[in-house]
């Protein structure tokens, strides 16, 4: 009986490890497949652009002080018990500021509040502070639906000036913007897969506790 509960939480520490991964796979989307495009050629349709953070604003970070065009900050804190602690979130603040995209060719003014932000995240104090964020100058990616700015027209006189572009948000969902200087680095914290791997983790341990005692 004993080396069949060892054997049952043994399996279960094993499944929810599996279903932990198999959720961040679930989770983590695709690149999509859109031309590449310069700022300076950019017409109507969907494109990818990739261009450096120049800010007009910025927010410095509370972790290294960098100044961030875009800052998802949490704080949390731990409850439950030492064997199985858990973060519970405090407060969050959110900082987003108009910024310019330059790829070389030209620029192009976004609003963070209209996109989708893929970002690093960094953390301090065991975890109990993190910030996902864009810092100025840093390289990026965007992927959007480009359209004339309103009250420029048809876009065709102002082709030479891409500020006259806009992205806007279309069948696809917001435009998305990446981080893209380390593409393995552009993650999101996904709380349930981490629990999930926590409660596995407690579980496996248990398992190896229980085959101890029985072999004794």
């Amino acid at each position: 009986m004993g080396w069949l509960f060892v054997a049952a939480v043994a399996l279960s520490g094993g499944a929810l490890f599996w279903l932990a991964g198999r959720r961040v796979r679930r989770l983590s989307p695709l690149p999509e497949a859109v031309p590449s495009c310069a700022i300076t050629d950019l017409s109507r349709g969907r494109f990818r652009l990739v261009g450096h953070i120049v800010p007009v604003v910025v927010t410095p970070s509370a972790i290294d002080g960098a100044d961030c065009v875009f800052i998802e900050r949490v704080e949390y804190e731990t409850v439950g018990s030492q064997l199985l602690p858990v973060l519970r979130e405090i407060d969050r603040w959110i900082f987003e500021h108009p910024f310019y995209i330059d790829d070389g060719t030209g620029s192009l003014l976004v609003d963070p509040r209209l996109l989708a932000v893929e970002a690093t995240v960094l953390t301090e104090d065991e975890g109990l502070l993190a910030e996902r964020r864009l810092r100025a100058g840093e390289e990026v990616e965007m992927v959007a639906t480009f359209r004339p700015r309103e009250g420029d027209g048809d876009g065709g006189p102002y082709r030479a000036n891409a500020r006259a572009w806009e992205p806007a948000s279309d069948v696809c969902g917001p435009p998305r913007i990446s981080y893209r200087t380390v593409a393995g680095m552009v993650a999101t914290v996904d709380e349930m897969s981490s629990f999930m791997r926590g409660i596995g983790a407690v579980l496996l341990l248990t398992s190896l506790v229980g085959a101890a005692i029985a072999l004794i």
